[in-house]
This record gives structure tokens, C-alpha cells and sequence, in this order.
């Protein structure tokens, strides 16, 4: 299926896919280290060594700053190479990335007895598939300040003829039920505090839900992703 026939379902399985990223942004973690968190729209799945087609989403966070305070070389170089990054952190939120088709591996972890699908790695959108809080702007400028320098020098090493694959055009519908698994998500699956911010958020177009719109739905999700 694609994305005109039902909306977005959050990964739930390792493999390698392809997709392309929906929107980026910058977080500092407690830990003092930093990561852009990228959320991706996923359209093919390989199967049996056949591409087919999948409507799904993921998040992925790349870390580009080490607990210890230095840069984490292979990270930003891939993030360089497949999105054309320039090191700039002030600018991961405004830049353009959808473009910028790739291919993921995505890989289970256990966490707390829990399964979770992580991103393993970006690769090339045509490469050989093989087994296998959101920062403010204050904080941003200052990770500028700090690691700036450092990061451009870095992705001004990769390659700057590095092929790219164009994403496809996708129109993503949304829907009720797309809407309530995200608000779910959003409140750790408790379907009580789930509720209460269902209705808050539904309060917020002015109009019935029998007549809501797939536009209106998909306002209503994105209102619980974090960006």
C-alpha cells in the first residue's frame, strides 16, 4: 500500500527499508550529548530481495556530539554525505531534507523487557541491502558557540559529489484512528491521560468530528509528535 490509500503506522519490525525524512531538529540530552532526531517517512520494505510498498513512519536519533564532548566523526560525515548537512546547527530545523531519499537499517532492541526498533545505520537510497526533548534556540546557539567549528570542518571532508536520491511525492492521509495511536504514543499508552488530551486537542478545530477532514486528522496527530 502507499500513502494515498491509509495513514502512517509507526515501525513495528527490523529490515531495511527506504524512506526520507519528514522533519529534523536538534536536542541536547542529560547526558551532554547531541543528537539530531529525524523523523522519516517510510515507503518500500525489502522483502525476500524485492522492494515493496509500505506506509510506515520511524524516528532516529544521530548522535553528533559524544557524552564526553567530542564529535562523533561517523555520524555527522553520513549525515553530510546522505542530506547534505553542513554542520550547521542552527539551520537543522529550517533546512530541507525531504528530498533526500535513503535506505534504513532498522534493527530490535530490548529495553526494559520491551521491544524497540532502532536505526541501525543510513545508507545510499541504491546501496546493496545487506542483514543486519527538542533543543531550544538558546541552547542551539550555544552548541554552535562549542562544537561549530569542529562539525563543519568535518562535513566539509565528505564528499561533495555523493549521489542523491530524489524522494518520491507522497500525499500522507490522516485519519481518526491515525490520529489516536499518536496520541497514545504521546501518553506513554495510557489511555486515560490519552483521553483527556484527545479531547482538549479535538476542542481545538471548530467543527464536529463527523464532518473532520483527513487534513484536520492529520493536524490532530502531528499536534502529538514532538516535532
Amino acid at each position: 500500500m502507499n500513502a494515498n490509500d491509509q495513514p502512517c503506522l509507526p515501525i513495528d519490525r527490523a529490515g531495511i527499508f527506504r524512506g526520507h525524512p519528514v522533519r529534523q531538529t536538534v536536542k541536547r540530552f542529560e547526558s551532554g550529548s547531541v543528537a539530531i532526531v529525524v523523523r522519516y517517512y517510510i515507503n518500500q520494505e525489502l522483502d525476500s530481495g524485492t522492494w515493496v510498498d509500505v506506509n510506515l513512519e520511524t524516528f532516529g536519533s544521530h548522535f553528533i556530539i559524544k557524552r564526553d564532548g567530542t564529535p562523533n566523526q561517523a555520524m555527522v560525515s553520513v549525515l553530510s554525505e546522505r542530506f547534505g548537512w553542513d554542520g550547521d546547527l542552527s539551520t537543522v530545523s529550517s533546512s530541507d531534507w525531504v528530498n533526500r531519499a535513503v535506505q534504513l537499517d532498522i534493527r530490535c532492541e530490548q529495553y526494559d523487557g520491551m521491544a524497540r526498533f532502532q536505526i541501525a545505520w543510513i545508507n545510499d537510497f541504491d546501496q546493496s541491502p545487506t542483514a543486519g526533548g527538542t533543543a531550544d534556540e538558546a541552547t542551539i546557539q550555544d552548541l554552535v558557540v562549542t562544537y561549530g567549528s569542529q562539525l563543519r570542518a568535518l562535513c566539509s571532508t565528505a564528499s561533495e559529489n555523493t549521489p542523491v536520491a530524489t524522494a518520491p511525492t507522497v500525499t500522507r492521509v490522516g485519519n481518526r484512528d491515525s490520529a489516536w495511536s499518536a496520541c497514545l504514543r504521546a501518553n506513554n499508552e495510557d489511555a486515560s491521560k490519552a483521553d483527556d488530551a484527545w479531547r482538549q486537542k479535538i476542542g481545538t478545530i471548530d467543527k464536529d468530528q463527523s464532518t473532520f477532514t483527513s487534513v484536520d486528522w492529520r493536524t490532530i496527530e502531528d499536534s502529538f509528535i514532538p516535532f
